[in-house]
């Protein structure tokens, strides 16, 4: 009882001076303390925190799939009615390998068709990387081998014809079914496995 009694005194003691502190501060006090603490907007943080932070059931699920040279990748969210749902969509690249630095394919488009509806799009950026080197010394022929990727985004929000199949009528997500073919250049080149397409399922 005495232990009992003693605990009671402390959180009785540590209670008056916290209603001390407080009563040290007027309400304008209070106020500017807030003002000048802001509760941090999701819009400023990056993807992958939104998706740690997330409590409305909209969490981000992103996978990624490679066949030859193609590879897509999906972000979805569980619902067409989740908040973050125009950051959803595909994205797609297109890899080849040359011998110097500077893209000799400058001219590479797109064609998505998820769950049957479809969208084209002409790569945005283009990069080369140096492959790793097999042997101890760098090569400074200048003649070494490189990867090139061409990359392009099909966000919901830039694409909305996309969304047509991609979540059923009581707003869940699909399966997503992906066909995909590769315009090499503005001659009628392409690489769509002989017209059967590239396929992924998500």
């Amino acid at each position: 009882m005495r232990k009992i009694a003693l605990f009671s005194l402390a959180l009785t003691l540590a209670a008056g001076a916290r209603a001390a502190e407080l009563n040290g501060f007027r309400a304008a006090d209070i106020k500017n303390l807030t003002a000048q603490i802001p509760a941090p907007s999701a819009a400023l943080l990056p993807l992958e925190e939104i998706s740690r932070a997330d409590t409305s059931g909209c969490s981000v699920q992103a996978q990624r799939r490679q066949s030859g040279p193609l590879v897509i990748a999906a972000t979805a969210v569980p619902s067409r009615s989740c908040w973050n749902l125009p950051g959803g969509g595909l994205t797609a690249e297109y890899k080849w390998r040359q011998s110097d630095k500077v893209p000799q394919k400058i001219s590479i488009g797109f064609w998505l068709s998820l769950n049957g509806a479809a969208q084209y799009r002409k790569a945005s950026s283009y990069k080369c990387e140096l492959d790793p080197q097999l042997n101890y010394s760098p090569d400074t022929s200048g003649s070494g081998s490189y990867t090139c990727t061409a990359y392009s985004s099909f966000a919901f929000g830039d694409n909305p014809g996309l969304l047509t199949f991609a979540y059923a009528p009581s707003g869940s997500r699909n399966a997503w079914d992906v066909q995909a073919a590769v315009s090499l250049d503005d001659n009628g080149g392409w690489d769509s496995l002989n017209g059967g397409n590239y396929r992924f399922r998500f």
